[in-house]
């Protein structure tokens, strides 16, 4: 086969011109269906659209793109005139539908499909939105002033120390948990003064979120720094030291400060009670040791707030421990005072609402407790054994709504008598104790 434009000879096959760089036309060869050129109508026949490509003759070659390959090409669009006077130059060639006079243009080229681009994840909002804090996975210090949440993804698994220091009297506190807000432990003041501390098992390729807030200002600066490391039992400090206190035989107020051992010997058999009060926003706890160190009371919030309250019967001369400690906070009031006794010999007192009293019977026998002038108020009436085991009770087994109660009791022994109103009423009643 030959050129068409220089009539160089060409092996068969062949689809451009090594001499010219000219396209060559395929020889009585059938175009496939779908590379099917569509005939223009008869009316466009005088006015062509003429695609003409620039090939480099010192190439030979067009570099034809893939998705991903390279075009090297030149479109040209003109307008021929009547008459069809418009020529191909050297170097460019005319696409005919025949092979004669009668030139259609090609169908365009369509440009490349490109793949849609993917629609980006939809972003995963935490459970916990957190400020942009993060600790390093090896621990580390940082200065709060404010309060803040950090999040922490620990290197290695083990037990981890988080702790605040040089908090001055901001009192801080910790509050750890996962990022499902999942609690996990808190530290409260206590630890070197003011300070918090937490030392818990973390695990690796967990993320925590660690909270450091402040219970209250000073000079109007929530300040301290938060230290996060391993656990080493090096760095575990001595136990703050214990103060020691002494409260009077008769009972009393003092001052506490920190964690305190106060020794108290009752000058009475009495049922005794304690209580805190004034804790600034602390949460004081109570015990109560006897003799031999054994823990014979305790409580924690049994009084307002996060003050604490309790009652116990304590006889006279043994020496007894009363231990205050907090859960936060460093410092309260400590009242102690006996519960008001009725005469061995027995009498009548006034009772308002509620009110106990220690009753030691001056001989062993019957001995009866009554109530009147009770102005249609309802008295009850309990008796405690020194073991505060309730061994008596009664509601109405006297005149009208009044209470009775006749009982053997032993002398030597404390008894806890306590007269209230039935149903949460208020009102007042007298209580008369005499032999039977």
């Amino acid at each position: 086969m030959f050129c068409n434009e220089c009539g160089k000879n060409l092996d068969t096959g062949v689809n451009f011109c090594n001499g010219c760089g000219s396209i060559v036309q395929p020889q009585q060869q059938a175009i496939p269906q779908q590379q099917a050129i569509p005939q223009q109508p008869e009316k466009q026949k005088g006015k062509t659209n003429i695609l003409k490509i620039v090939i480099p003759a010192a190439a030979g070659v067009v570099l034809l793109a893939t998705l991903g390959g390279v075009f090297l090409f030149t479109d040209v669009f003109s307008s021929a005139s009547k008459g069809n006077d418009s020529e191909p130059s050297e170097k460019t060639s005319t696409i005919s539908s025949r092979g004669d006079e009668d030139t259609t243009d090609p169908a365009p080229t369509p440009a490349p499909t490109l793949a849609p681009t993917p629609n980006p994840a939809p972003e995963v909002t935490p459970a916990v939105q957190l400020q942009d804090n993060e600790i390093a996975g090896i621990g580390g210090e940082v200065r709060v002033t404010r309060e803040t949440e950090y999040t922490f993804s620990p290197a290695s698994t083990g037990m981890w120390e988080i702790l605040t220091t040089e908090a001055g009297g901001s009192d801080p506190f910790i509050d750890l948990h996962d990022l499902d807000g999942y609690w996990i432990d808190s530290g409260y003041s206590g630890y070197g003064g003011s300070d918090a501390r937490i030392v818990a098992p973390l695990y690796e390729g967990t993320t925590y979120v660690i909270t450091v807030a402040f219970f209250y200002q000073q000079n109007e600066l929530e300040t301290c720094t938060l230290i996060v490391r391993e656990y080493d039992e090096a760095n575990e400090p001595p136990p703050p030291p214990i103060n020691q206190a002494v409260m009077p035989p008769e009972g009393g107020t003092i001052r506490v400060s920190g964690e305190t051992e106060v020794s108290f010997t009752p000058a009475i058999t009495s049922l005794w009670f304690f209580s805190t009060t004034d804790s600034s926003f602390g949460d004081p706890n109570l015990e109560i040791f006897d003799a031999n160190g054994s823990l014979i009371a305790y409580d924690d919030d049994g009084g307002e707030g996060y003050d604490a309250s309790l009652a116990e019967l304590l006889r006279a001369g043994e020496t007894y421990t009363i231990k205050v400690g907090f859960g936060w906070g460093d410092s309260c009031t400590l009242h102690v005072t006996p519960s008001p006794e009725i005469d061995s010999g027995g009498g009548v007192v006034r009772i308002v609402n509620l009110e106990v009293y220690t009753f030691s019977p001056e001989h062993s026998g019957v001995w009866e407790f009554r109530t009147s002038n009770n102005a249609d108020c309802d008295p009850i009436l309990c008796i405690l054994n020194e073991f505060q085991e309730i061994v008596w009770y009664d509601d109405d087994s006297g005149d009208g709504l009044n209470a009775f109660i006749s009982i053997e009791l032993d002398m030597g022994i404390t008894y806890i008598i306590v007269a209230g109103l039935a149903d949460d009423s208020s009102g007042s009643f007298d209580l008369s104790v005499s032999p039977g």
